[in-house]
């Protein structure tokens, strides 16, 4: 079966292979006046990735490190305090976003030198959140 189906003022004509073996038959209007047009749409290239590499930028001064948010959140829970040491992988704080957890490990064996969020506070990817010393 071949339908004249109209998109955005663009018709198409399509083959349609019904396989529903009920008595009832499709109802389709008749096609307008227009002059068909036919056209093989081009490929949808894919998007191109929105994602930010996760940071960790290290400031010019002393020998600490910032440890930057990988994705745009609330802080969940804050697992560290200041002048506490962390061994590496240690659970650092938990993000939130989209119902979805995402824990934020230490990178190495570090001292906590201070956190710069709180449990509940918003944050953006790339944004500061602790520094390490």
């Amino acid at each position: 079966m071949k339908l004249l189906i109209t998109v955005q003022g663009i018709q198409y004509e399509v083959d349609v292979e019904v396989i529903d073996d009920s008595p009832k038959k499709p109802t389709i209007d008749p096609p307008s006046a227009s002059p068909s047009v036919h056209r093989t749409l081009p490929a949808t290239p894919a998007p191109a990735s929105s994602e930010r590499p996760v940071t960790r930028r290290t400031p010019a001064t002393g020998d600490s490190k910032n440890i930057t948010s990988p994705l745009a959140g609330n802080v969940f829970k804050v697992e560290v305090k200041p002048g506490q040491a962390v061994k590496a992988n240690d659970v650092l704080l938990i993000l939130e976003a989209m119902k979805m957890e995402t824990p934020i490990k230490s990178p190495g064996d570090a001292v906590i030198k201070s956190v710069l969020v709180s449990q509940g506070d918003s944050v953006a990817a790339g944004q500061d959140i602790i520094v390490l010393e």
